[in-house]
């Protein structure tokens, strides 16, 4: 399972941090369930359990936390789906656009074995398939 401090190992607080203060998307008050740096790493962890629900996607992020002794407040509940996609709006996409601009790099180096054949870099494509409804418009739209 991953957890969020899986996600911060991999994209760092600071780079998190510098984007929200990039766009102007800081908390607006204290407390909040769902600040900025909250909901960025929650969108990341969207795009990797993307079978869950926002309840769940949240429940994933925070599970492992919960169970850490002074690392987590008791009285913080479980946002609802409403509250979520309003934290989404607030922030935006933008931050996220840049955060992923910034760190999205390639992993492998010239030294890393199999990443390399003949100078140029390997690369692996994932692919994404649809099923839509058999009508007319869809035949028209995408050459079914």
């Amino acid at each position: 399972m991953i957890s969020l401090g899986v996600l911060t190992s991999w994209v760092q607080r600071d780079d998190v941090d510098t984007v929200i203060a990039l766009h102007g998307k800081q908390a607006r008050r204290r407390g909040g369930t769902l600040p900025p740096r909250v909901m960025i790493y929650y969108l990341i962890a969207m795009a990797l359990f993307g079978e869950e629900d926002y309840e769940g996607v949240m429940r994933r992020l925070t599970g492992p936390l919960r169970r850490m002794p002074g690392c987590w407040d008791p009285d913080w509940s479980l946002p609802t789906s409403g509250g979520i996609t309003q934290a989404r709006k607030r922030l935006g996409f933008q931050p996220l656009q840049t955060l992923f601009e910034r760190i999205a790099v390639p992993v492998a180096t010239m030294f890393t074995p199999g990443a390399f054949v003949a100078g140029r870099r390997l690369v692996s494509m994932d692919g994404m398939v649809f099923d839509v409804p058999d009508t007319g418009d869809n035949a028209t739209e995408f050459g079914i």
